[in-house]
């Protein structure tokens, strides 16, 4: 069960990205050269500085579970 969530939350992942590429482009191209080219670099930028908060966060999640594992497993250790 949980790889089939796993799945469907990858694959609603990708179609979400493919459609903001898509309304992205579609917006550019509405755009004149200059306008399209600076809104798309805006976009890329954003989305670039929303993935190093995603990383940033994540990782900190992670330190703090190995942090907590070790220290529940410290004391359940058998003698």
């Amino acid at each position: 069960m949980l790889r089939l969530l796993l799945a469907v939350a990858a694959i609603a992942a990708e179609a979400a990205a493919y459609l903001q590429e898509h309304r992205r482009l579609t917006v550019v191209l509405r755009l004149s050269g200059r306008e399209g080219r600076d809104y798309l670099e805006r976009t890329q930028r954003r989305g670039a500085r929303v993935m190093l908060g995603l990383t940033v966060f994540l990782a900190l999640g992670a330190s703090i579970a190995c942090v907590v594992a070790a220290r529940m497993g410290a004391g359940a250790r058998p003698r």
